[in-house]
């Protein structure tokens, strides 16, 4: 079957190798064919470059942070803080980190600094904690970076949530 409307061309008898590695054959050879068998090669290639390239982007690739969120709010027992970090892959790690809640003493904020937690081998995290030394009537804040880390990349995002009155 001819792919080509062109009338075929045909060449001379050939006891060369033809540019498909052909040798010694009898008889006529197609130019039809031998343009066809080059075009085989540089698609070939072509798609031998692309799954290459194609491989190497996904050895390298790092996905993204999205929807990362830090509450706080009341709690009976003190003031507490809620914060979650999602990825749009699975991450070597994931989690959050520098979490702070902070306490307006006086006119000036004070740190009250709690433990960096993380989860390995999945694309989210979810966490919680309540600060039961809270004062009634103290103002409240919080921020925290989630983060998460592919193939020794790590991609981070800071987060902070505005202020609250203990009552």
């Amino acid at each position: 079957m001819l792919y080509s409307k062109r009338p075929l061309k045909w060449s001379f008898f050939c006891n060369e190798l033809d540019s498909c590695g052909n040798k010694g054959r009898k008889a006529l050879i197609i130019s039809y064919r031998i343009r066809c068998c080059k075009m085989k090669k540089r698609i070939a290639m072509l798609l031998s470059c692309i799954m290459l390239l194609g491989m190497t982007l996904q050895a390298d690739a790092a996905g993204t942070l999205y929807d990362c969120m830090i509450t706080i709010g009341c709690e009976s027992n003190g003031v507490g803080i809620t914060y979650g970090t999602n990825a749009t892959e699975v991450a070597d790690e994931i989690g959050c980190m520098d979490i702070v809640l902070e306490e307006k003493i006086n006119g000036s904020w004070r740190d009250i600094n709690l433990q960096d937690c993380y989860r390995t081998n999945d694309w989210t995290y979810s966490g919680s904690a309540v600060y039961t030394g809270a004062v009634k009537g103290r103002t409240y804040r919080a921020h925290c970076t989630h983060y998460a880390i592919w193939n020794g990349t790590r991609v981070t995002l800071y987060n902070s949530v505005g202020e609250m009155v203990y009552n």
